[in-house]
């Protein structure tokens, strides 16, 4: 399966663990780890519920299929961004 779904940097980005997304969820840890090692795809509906449970719109659970190492570079920049404006 293709690595399109970036649950993982979702949970880190977010600071929660698959443990606590799967007790939010409904799932069992084991199966949020095979969505995050892309082992499996969620259906709709878990979709819906993982990005309700971490304030996100649905879209943001994927890579763009357009956009490539600018785009992840320009996120690792915000993500550095953020980090700092929070210890400040």
């Amino acid at each position: 399966m293709d690595n399109i779904l970036r649950l993982g940097d979702v949970l880190k980005e977010k600071g929660i663990s698959g443990k606590d997304l799967a007790e939010a969820i409904g799932a069992s840890p084991t199966y949020v780890s095979q969505l995050v090692n892309n082992h499996k795809f969620p259906r709709k509906e878990m979709l819906i519920a993982i990005a309700a449970h971490l304030d996100i719109d649905v879209r943001d659970l994927f890579y763009s299929s357009k956009a490539g190492k600018p785009l992840q570079a320009l996120q690792e920049i915000k993500r550095i961004a953020d980090q700092a404006l929070e210890q400040s």
